[in-house]
């Protein structure tokens, strides 16, 4: 009778719970995955783990603990990267998926090309910033995010980060992710890679493409708009990516300041970068000094503040929000694409574009039609990149004591109809 080996670094209980999600001990291997004991807050003692260590470049970055009850940390402080992140350096086509157990799942079938977000899912990819640049040598990008609602932000938000132009999608059938699959269909999953539909672009779009999030909807519904946390604002209105919201108010009545306030809420709550074309705040050391108030409720001056949060503001407000002015180049078109360029390298969520009237507009029809263009420009862009845009313009002269309506913005009443806020 042949004997049972394990011919891992891994305690043969572990080796068993893989091998019961059809995983290879050759790919536990492959990984260098292995067993410990480790402390794990979850429990507030020390508890036999599996550890996946995280390699880039031939050195270690970081280890994934897992421990029972699915209970995981990091080490402290260490760098966060993606999963097996040299295969951005060896492939042209590469796979991602939400976690080390689907990575292995592919791994275990032949495919090495294959990669995992470190934290599982959520749309706050600050791992992908510094390695941007790894992305544009790599031709297609497989995306194996779970089905999950979760799954779905997941994956959107690398096809907009990393661009639709080369994405494809895997569908899973009625399963939640790679792994669940594979020990369901097992052949099957060899179908997987070839049955991928690309991302649709601009212009065609099937059911097929969008199986997932139809079914998503199915099963949970609509999901409302995030709230900022004030009940007579959250009452009126809730907020959502992909959307216009034009804002206007008499001269000195509070226009930018609540815009401020609007953004740094749903960046300190949600974690929306943002991006500002806003001249009039120049120099811009002055908007930074408003960001710095509505983040640490504190004036921005020494008497009033403290190092430590005046550090601590710094660092948050570098990794957080960002500035479009390039003082020879005003033009619509200029500011759009920084703001893409922004949603690639710093996965900007928010554009605030303020003011209107401090675009250089350049037309040769009638200024009407030139506001529907430009309109359905910024739309466009906020629908494509999943950026919810604030546009700030100014009413026409209004009579004392008149409250301006989006009617009163000076061009067009396109300025009432288009936008969504």
């Amino acid at each position: 009778m042949p004997e049972w080996k394990n011919i891992t670094k891994l305690s043969d209980k572990a080796v068993k719970y893989f091998e019961g999600r059809m995983i290879k001990q050759e790919a536990l291997n492959k990984m260098k995955i292995y067993s410990d004991i480790e402390f794990m807050p979850q429990f507030n003692k020390e508890v036999e783990v599996i550890c996946f260590p995280y390699f880039f470049d031939g050195r270690l970055v970081n280890i994934k603990y897992r421990g029972p009850k699915k209970s995981f940390k990091l080490v402290a402080g260490a760098e966060l990267i993606f999963y097996n992140q040299d295969v951005l350096r060896e492939y042209k086509e590469v796979i991602i998926t939400e976690g080390e157990i689907d990575t292995l799942s592919f791994i275990t079938q032949g495919y090495f090309n294959v990669m995992s977000v470190p934290n599982g899912a959520g749309n706050k990819l600050e791992y992908l910033d510094p390695y941007i640049e790894l992305f544009n040598g790599i031709e297609k990008i497989y995306l194996a995010t779970d089905s999950d609602t979760r799954g779905i932000e997941l994956r959107d938000e690398l096809i907009r980060r990393l661009g639709a132009e080369k994405c494809y999608l895997i569908n899973f059938k009625d399963c939640k992710d790679a792994n669940e699959f594979l020990c369901k269909y097992g052949p099957d999953f060899y179908d997987l890679i070839p049955n991928a539909q690309p991302v649709p672009l601009k212009g065609i779009v099937s059911v097929d493409n969008i199986a997932a999030e139809i079914y998503n909807l199915y099963e949970e519904g609509i999901k409302p708009g995030v709230k900022i946390g004030l009940d007579k604002l959250d009452n009126s209105i809730t907020w959502e990516l992909g959307r216009l919201c034009m804002v206007t108010g008499i001269p000195s009545s509070g226009k930018s300041e609540f815009v401020d306030f609007l953004v740094t809420r749903l960046n300190i709550l949600y974690g929306w970068k943002a991006a500002y074309f806003t001249p009039e705040n120049y120099p811009l050391k002055y908007h930074y000094a408003k960001l710095f108030e509505k983040i640490i409720g504190k004036e921005f001056k020494k008497s009033k503040s403290n190092d430590i949060e005046y550090d601590m503001a710094y660092e948050y407000i570098r990794e957080n929000f960002f500035y479009i002015l390039n003082e020879e180049d005003l033009k619509l078109s200029t500011i759009l694409t920084s703001a893409k360029i922004l949603v690639k390298t710093r996965g900007i969520k928010i554009l605030v574009i303020d003011p209107w009237n401090k675009i250089d507009h350049q037309f040769s029809d009638s200024e009407t039609r030139y506001i529907s263009r430009a309109l359905d420009e910024i739309i466009n862009l906020a629908k494509f990149s999943n950026l919810l845009i604030f546009l700030v313009a100014h009413p026409t002269k209004m009579a004392k004591g008149e409250i301006p309506s989006l009617y009163n913005i000076s061009g067009s009443a396109h300025f009432f109809n288009k936008p969504d806020y």
